[in-house]
């Protein structure tokens, strides 16, 4: 007679445990945090977020939006609002990073909240800069070249 075969989950010597959090939330690379409406508390942040604004766990949770935020996100609640690159936000060090974020509303814990990814986009902005100045002046004197120049014409010639 075959022997019954039992389940690996009730073999185990260590009892399994749920997650806390959705593994979505906790193991994702991006800072994700959920803050109140209202009060715009942090309710929950994941591990990515400690590590980019350099605050524990617990002092992130005591903080509101606001104590990191230097230029206010302009999001429309009820939709899902990526907002456009170019908010500024201040980590625990002092030093300021730009952070494309998205948003949605949603309940959480019988609180109205929003579901924040915040993304760093600083290096790409640096990056940018350069690449547009590159593009704007001569390489060896750094004087304004010709595409520069006849954008700078048409504009002139077409205000409007």
């Amino acid at each position: 007679m075959p022997s019954k075969r039992v389940p690996q989950s009730e073999t185990d010597a260590s009892p399994r445990r749920e997650p806390k959090e959705p593994v979505l939330f906790a193991g994702n690379p991006l800072p994700m945090w959920i803050h109140d409406t209202e009060t715009l508390h942090f309710l929950e942040v994941n591990e990515s977020a400690e590590r980019q604004y350099g605050y524990s766990r617990e002092e992130l949770l005591s903080l509101t939006l606001n104590d990191v935020r230097l230029q206010q996100e302009d999001s429309q609640r009820g939709q899902k609002n990526c907002v456009d690159p170019g908010n500024i936000h201040l980590k625990k060090d002092g030093s300021q990073i730009y952070v494309k974020s998205c948003a949605n509303d949603l309940t959480f814990r019988g609180r109205q909240a929003q579901f924040v990814v915040a993304e760093d986009i600083t290096e790409r902005r640096h990056l940018h800069a350069q690449l547009v100045k590159l593009a704007h002046h001569d390489a060896l004197t750094g004087l304004p070249n010709r595409t520069l120049l006849g954008q700078r014409h048409k504009w002139a010639s077409d205000p409007f």
